[in-house]
C-alpha cells in the first residue's frame, strides 16, 4: 500500500494479516473480476477456454466443471 499509496500516512502505517487479505480476495476481489469476466464473455461472439493438464499435485486434487 505504500507504493500504491506514497502521500497516505494511513497506507505507510497499514498492516493486514492472512485472514484478513484472504477476505479481502475471497469477497471483495472476486466478485468484481468473475462479473468483469462474464460482462466481457458475453459481448464477445466467440471465445476459446484453455485449461492445463499440469502434472502438479495441488491441482490434480481439485477438478475444473464447465
Amino acid at each position: 500500500f505504500k507504493r500504491m499509496f506514497p502521500d497516505s500516512s494511513i497506507a505507510a502505517n497499514l498492516s493486514i494479516g492472512e485472514t484478513k487479505s484472504t477476505y479481502i480476495a475471497v469477497f471483495g476481489l472476486s466478485p468484481y473480476i468473475r462479473e468483469n469476466l462474464q460482462t466481457r464473455i458475453e459481448r464477445c461472439d466467440q471465445y476459446v477456454l484453455c485449461f492445463d493438464e499440469s502434472m502438479n499435485s495441488e491441482l490434480q486434487l481439485k477438478q475444473a466443471d464447465f
